[in-house]
């Protein structure tokens, strides 16, 4: 097995001299270090597989809501098709919801502006199946699971609703 080579030094700005600026780097989670060593890290460290699904789940959903908080910071038109960007009341009800979806079993994969106005919360499930929340800049509420295996189901829920429990199940039981 081959020593892991020295980390190059840092220029001024604290960055490798091949990573992204920090506008960019925030959108990827992988430095290109750790992935020229996977190889020979995967052989040295112990493995933290299962041993901290809390705090990695927790760090994911912060990062979530952080996602929806920059959702709000598009312009009008930012898909080419004149969409609107998300309202401070579609960004907190979706980070409401967020906070909902953490006491759940579920882990959404990503949160976006939705093309239709508002915010969209993605899940990711087996076999390629696919779930997506979307709050609306009007208030509504709808959602739609799809995939391989099963037939598309979609409806509309209440965002201010407590009790979002039916949903929910229905994720846990598609994805």
């Amino acid at each position: 097995m081959s020593p892991l080579p020295a980390l190059p030094p840092r220029t001024p700005s604290g960055l490798l001299a091949d990573e992204a600026p920090p506008a960019i780097y925030a959108q990827v989670s992988v430095s290109d270090f750790w992935i020229r060593n996977q190889a020979t890290l995967q052989a040295t460290l112990p493995s933290v597989s299962g041993q901290s699904l809390f705090w990695n789940r927790d760090t994911k959903f912060k990062e979530l809501a952080a996602a929806a908080k920059r959702a709000k910071l598009y312009e009008p038109g930012w898909d080419g098709y004149g969409a609107l960007p998300p309202t401070d009341d579609s960004v907190a009800q979706g980070i409401a919801l967020l906070d909902k979806i953490w006491r759940t079993d579920l882990t959404p994969y990503s949160v976006l502006p939705s093309a239709d106005g508002g915010i969209g919360i993605s899940f990711r499930g087996r076999e390629g199946r696919r779930a997506v929340l979307e709050i609306l800049n009007d208030g509504t509420g709808s959602f739609s699971v799809y995939g391989k295996g099963h037939p598309k189901t979609s409806g509309e829920f209440d965002v201010a609703s407590g009790d979002l429990t039916a949903m929910f199940d229905l994720f846990s039981e598609s994805l």
